[in-house]
């Protein structure tokens, strides 16, 4: 007896150790570990403007004879990041 009225209802039975009665499960609201710290501690750089640029070369901070890097750019206090 019962039919398939039972086995409908043995198929739709949750999982108790996932099942938060319609709410989405914790493992899937919490971010995964790696890719969500790294989007935490992403360095924000700093932009920089030509005019800006431009003075800190004709002040001298900046050698232009050489190829202008980030490193140069740190220490000549162009950019503060």
């Amino acid at each position: 007896r019962g039919g398939t009225r039972l086995r409908h209802f043995r198929a739709k039975r949750k999982n108790s150790k996932t099942w938060e009665h319609g709410a989405d499960p914790l493992f899937k609201r919490i971010p995964k570990w790696p890719a969500a710290h790294k989007h935490m501690t992403r360095k924000t750089l700093e932009p920089l403007n030509l005019a800006k640029l431009r003075m800190f070369i004709e002040k001298g901070r900046i050698d232009t004879r050489f190829t202008i890097t980030q490193r140069h750019l740190y220490d000549s206090r162009c950019v503060s990041k």
